[in-house]
Protein backbone atom coordinates (compact mmCIF):
# COMPACT_ATOMS: atom_id res chain seq x y z
CA UNK A 1 0.00 0.00 0.00
CA UNK A 2 1.73 3.33 -0.67
CA UNK A 3 1.70 5.90 1.21
CA UNK A 4 1.34 9.66 0.56
CA UNK A 5 2.99 12.75 2.01
CA UNK A 6 1.17 14.99 4.05
CA UNK A 7 -0.19 18.37 1.99
CA UNK A 8 1.22 21.45 3.37
CA UNK A 9 -1.60 23.02 5.69
CA UNK A 10 -0.16 26.56 4.80
CA UNK A 11 1.41 28.14 1.48
CA UNK A 12 3.38 31.37 0.77
CA UNK A 13 3.71 33.24 -2.46
CA UNK A 14 5.59 35.87 -2.20
CA UNK A 15 6.19 38.21 -5.81
CA UNK A 16 3.47 36.22 -7.17
CA UNK A 17 2.67 38.95 -9.58
CA UNK A 18 6.10 38.07 -11.21
CA UNK A 19 4.27 35.06 -12.85
CA UNK A 20 1.86 35.06 -15.74
CA UNK A 21 -1.43 33.80 -15.05
CA UNK A 22 -1.19 33.59 -11.30
CA UNK A 23 -4.95 34.23 -10.53
CA UNK A 24 -5.86 30.94 -12.13
CA UNK A 25 -3.35 28.78 -10.08
CA UNK A 26 -4.20 30.41 -6.69
CA UNK A 27 -8.23 30.27 -8.07
CA UNK A 28 -6.84 26.57 -8.34
CA UNK A 29 -5.51 26.12 -4.57
CA UNK A 30 -8.36 27.88 -3.52
CA UNK A 31 -11.22 26.09 -4.70
CA UNK A 32 -9.68 22.65 -3.14
CA UNK A 33 -10.09 24.16 0.59
CA UNK A 34 -7.09 22.77 1.70
CA UNK A 35 -4.76 24.99 2.27
CA UNK A 36 -4.63 28.77 4.48
CA UNK A 37 -3.21 30.91 1.29
CA UNK A 38 -0.73 33.14 2.00
CA UNK A 39 0.10 35.77 -0.76
CA UNK A 40 2.87 39.15 -0.39
CA UNK A 41 3.99 41.59 -3.57
CA UNK A 42 5.82 44.28 -4.29
CA UNK A 43 4.09 47.36 -4.75
CA UNK A 44 6.08 48.27 -7.91
CA UNK A 45 4.29 45.87 -9.84
CA UNK A 46 0.50 45.02 -7.61
CA UNK A 47 -0.55 46.94 -4.79
CA UNK A 48 -2.60 45.30 -2.05
CA UNK A 49 -5.45 46.03 -2.96
CA UNK A 50 -4.95 45.28 -6.47
CA UNK A 51 -4.32 41.50 -5.57
CA UNK A 52 -7.35 41.50 -3.76
CA UNK A 53 -9.35 42.99 -6.59
CA UNK A 54 -7.37 40.51 -9.16
CA UNK A 55 -8.85 37.64 -6.62
CA UNK A 56 -12.15 38.83 -6.88
CA UNK A 57 -12.95 39.55 -3.06
CA UNK A 58 -11.17 35.98 -1.85
CA UNK A 59 -8.71 37.82 -0.43
CA UNK A 60 -8.42 39.83 3.07
CA UNK A 61 -5.58 42.67 3.11
CA UNK A 62 -3.56 42.44 5.89
CA UNK A 63 -1.09 45.59 6.36
CA UNK A 64 2.11 44.63 8.52
CA UNK A 65 3.47 47.96 9.97
CA UNK A 66 7.15 48.63 11.67
CA UNK A 67 7.10 48.28 15.52
CA UNK A 68 4.81 50.84 17.35
CA UNK A 69 6.15 52.82 20.23
CA UNK A 70 4.19 50.05 22.42
CA UNK A 71 5.81 47.13 21.21
CA UNK A 72 9.38 48.72 21.65
CA UNK A 73 8.75 49.12 25.58
CA UNK A 74 7.11 45.40 25.36
CA UNK A 75 10.69 44.38 23.93
CA UNK A 76 12.95 46.24 26.21
CA UNK A 77 10.40 44.84 29.17
CA UNK A 78 9.42 48.20 30.60
CA UNK A 79 5.20 47.00 31.30
CA UNK A 80 1.99 49.81 30.99
CA UNK A 81 1.92 51.61 34.00
CA UNK A 82 0.06 54.18 35.66
CA UNK A 83 3.86 55.23 37.90
CA UNK A 84 7.24 54.97 36.93
CA UNK A 85 10.62 55.10 38.59
CA UNK A 86 12.91 58.08 37.62
CA UNK A 87 14.88 55.17 36.46
CA UNK A 88 12.22 54.32 34.04
CA UNK A 89 11.37 57.60 32.74
CA UNK A 90 14.89 58.06 31.90
CA UNK A 91 14.67 54.58 29.64
CA UNK A 92 11.39 55.71 27.56
CA UNK A 93 12.36 58.77 27.32
CA UNK A 94 15.97 57.38 25.32
CA UNK A 95 13.44 54.71 23.02
CA UNK A 96 11.23 57.71 22.44
CA UNK A 97 14.32 59.53 21.60
CA UNK A 98 15.46 56.95 19.24
CA UNK A 99 12.13 55.83 17.75
CA UNK A 100 11.34 59.09 16.67
CA UNK A 101 14.85 59.72 15.10
CA UNK A 102 15.14 55.79 13.84
CA UNK A 103 11.40 54.61 13.63
CA UNK A 104 10.43 51.03 14.18
CA UNK A 105 11.48 49.29 11.45
CA UNK A 106 12.51 45.68 13.14
CA UNK A 107 16.17 45.61 11.29
CA UNK A 108 17.12 48.89 12.82
CA UNK A 109 15.21 48.12 16.57
CA UNK A 110 16.84 44.99 16.75
CA UNK A 111 19.74 45.80 15.53
CA UNK A 112 20.70 43.95 12.41
CA UNK A 113 21.66 46.65 10.59
CA UNK A 114 22.74 50.31 10.85
CA UNK A 115 19.91 53.04 10.19
CA UNK A 116 21.79 55.15 8.01
CA UNK A 117 22.74 52.09 5.79
CA UNK A 118 19.22 50.45 6.14
CA UNK A 119 17.32 54.02 5.30
CA UNK A 120 19.86 54.59 1.70
CA UNK A 121 18.93 51.29 0.45
CA UNK A 122 15.10 51.49 1.42
CA UNK A 123 14.94 55.33 -0.38
CA UNK A 124 17.31 53.37 -3.38
CA UNK A 125 15.53 50.20 -3.92
CA UNK A 126 12.30 50.29 -2.47
CA UNK A 127 11.25 53.68 -2.88
CA UNK A 128 12.37 54.81 -6.10
CA UNK A 129 12.08 51.44 -7.60
CA UNK A 130 8.21 51.51 -6.42
CA UNK A 131 7.31 54.98 -8.00
CA UNK A 132 9.63 55.22 -11.00
CA UNK A 133 9.44 51.76 -12.44
CA UNK A 134 5.61 51.40 -11.55
CA UNK A 135 4.39 55.37 -12.42
CA UNK A 136 7.38 55.73 -15.50
CA UNK A 137 8.16 58.93 -13.46
CA UNK A 138 10.47 60.77 -15.44
CA UNK A 139 11.72 63.49 -13.07
CA UNK A 140 13.13 61.84 -10.44
CA UNK A 141 15.15 65.62 -9.46
CA UNK A 142 11.58 66.49 -8.43
CA UNK A 143 10.51 63.53 -6.86
CA UNK A 144 13.40 63.67 -4.97
CA UNK A 145 13.21 66.60 -3.80
CA UNK A 146 9.81 66.18 -2.78
CA UNK A 147 10.65 62.80 -0.76
CA UNK A 148 13.51 64.54 1.20
CA UNK A 149 10.84 67.63 1.79
CA UNK A 150 7.64 65.34 3.02
CA UNK A 151 10.99 64.01 5.32
CA UNK A 152 12.08 67.32 6.74
CA UNK A 153 8.25 67.86 7.19
CA UNK A 154 8.04 64.77 9.38
CA UNK A 155 5.23 65.82 12.47
CA UNK A 156 4.81 69.21 10.49
CA UNK A 157 2.78 70.83 7.87
CA UNK A 158 3.79 69.65 4.59
CA UNK A 159 3.02 72.43 1.67
CA UNK A 160 2.66 71.47 -2.59
CA UNK A 161 3.03 75.31 -3.06
CA UNK A 162 5.73 75.31 -0.20
CA UNK A 163 7.64 72.08 -2.49
CA UNK A 164 6.79 73.74 -5.72
CA UNK A 165 8.40 77.43 -4.88
CA UNK A 166 11.23 75.89 -3.40
CA UNK A 167 12.11 73.56 -6.65
CA UNK A 168 11.32 76.72 -9.13
CA UNK A 169 13.77 79.27 -6.94
CA UNK A 170 16.51 76.18 -8.33
CA UNK A 171 15.24 76.65 -12.07
CA UNK A 172 13.85 72.92 -11.92
CA UNK A 173 10.72 72.66 -13.99
CA UNK A 174 7.43 70.78 -12.84
CA UNK A 175 4.18 71.61 -12.36
CA UNK A 176 2.01 72.18 -9.48
CA UNK A 177 0.05 69.03 -10.59
CA UNK A 178 3.23 66.66 -10.74
CA UNK A 179 3.70 67.15 -7.39
CA UNK A 180 0.20 66.33 -6.47
CA UNK A 181 0.60 63.48 -7.83
CA UNK A 182 4.18 62.57 -6.00
CA UNK A 183 1.79 62.86 -3.12
CA UNK A 184 -0.88 60.84 -4.06
CA UNK A 185 2.10 57.88 -5.16
CA UNK A 186 3.96 58.33 -2.01
CA UNK A 187 0.71 57.74 -0.23
CA UNK A 188 -0.53 54.61 -2.19
CA UNK A 189 2.98 52.75 -1.95
CA UNK A 190 2.36 53.40 1.98
CA UNK A 191 5.60 55.82 2.12
CA UNK A 192 3.69 58.64 4.23
CA UNK A 193 0.36 59.41 5.32
CA UNK A 194 -1.08 63.00 5.06
CA UNK A 195 -3.30 64.18 7.45
CA UNK A 196 -5.75 67.00 6.05
CA UNK A 197 -5.40 70.38 7.54
CA UNK A 198 -8.43 71.35 10.12
CA UNK A 199 -10.41 74.02 9.84
CA UNK A 200 -12.41 73.92 13.15
CA UNK A 201 -11.42 75.97 16.02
Amino acid sequence: MKSFPLLPEYLFFDEIQALENWQKAIYTLYERKRHYIFITGSSSKLLSREIATQLRGRAVTVKVHPFSFAEILSLNNIPCKKYYTNYEIGQIKNLARNYIERGGFPDIVLGHVFPSTFFRDYLDLIVYRDIIERYGIKNRHALDFTIKSILSSFTKTFSVNKTFNALKSIGAKVSKKTLYSFQKILEDIGFAIFLKKSTKA
